[in-house]
């Protein structure tokens, strides 16, 4: 025979809420965030690190550089983002503050690039698209695209997520 009663409403949603409550605590913690990077014609402090841009030219409220992004750490050392990773234009966006995700174009087509802030590797690139990413949340918005979703690791996850 069991002695145990059944728990009221109120114990119920007490109980609930406990086991609930550190779960979405969790989700939200787990999220990446995600920020627009202000940059100036020089380039730009993330942290500990400051972003290197040359040979910038300013038209109209538009920013591009045309030469390699350089990201020097904290520490002294330094890393060259592969040359590809080019004609650099704005925004560019933060993830976590160890992704960094670099609008490019060419001509009226661009790209955008996850790079490791750390070692400078290029961890992911979206398809060409016209137009300029806007960031909504952990999304970035591409017009006439699927939006690039920022998963908890801070990379993007696979279309349709």
């Amino acid at each position: 025979m069991s002695n145990s009663m059944p728990l009221s409403k109120p114990a119920l949603l007490t109980a609930l809420l406990f086991f609930l409550f550190p779960a979405s605590a969790f989700a939200q913690a787990a999220k990446c965030p995600v920020s627009e990077i202000p940059l100036s014609i020089k380039g730009a402090k993330i942290g500990a690190s400051k972003i290197i841009l040359k040979d910038g030219a300013k038209t109209e409220n538009v920013m591009s550089w045309y030469k390699p992004m350089l990201i020097r750490h904290g520490d002294g050392s330094a890393c060259l983002v592969d040359p590809d990773v080019s004609i650099i234009t704005q925004p560019v966006f933060s993830a976590g503050g160890r992704i960094l995700y670099v609008t490019t174009y060419s001509g009226s087509l661009s790209v955008i690039y996850a790079v490791n802030i750390h070692d400078c590797g290029v961890l992911w690139h979206s398809p060409t698209f016209t137009g300029s990413p806007v960031r909504h949340g952990s999304r970035l918005r591409i017009a006439g695209a699927p939006d690039v979703v920022i998963g908890p690791s801070c990379l993007p996850l696979p279309a349709g997520k």
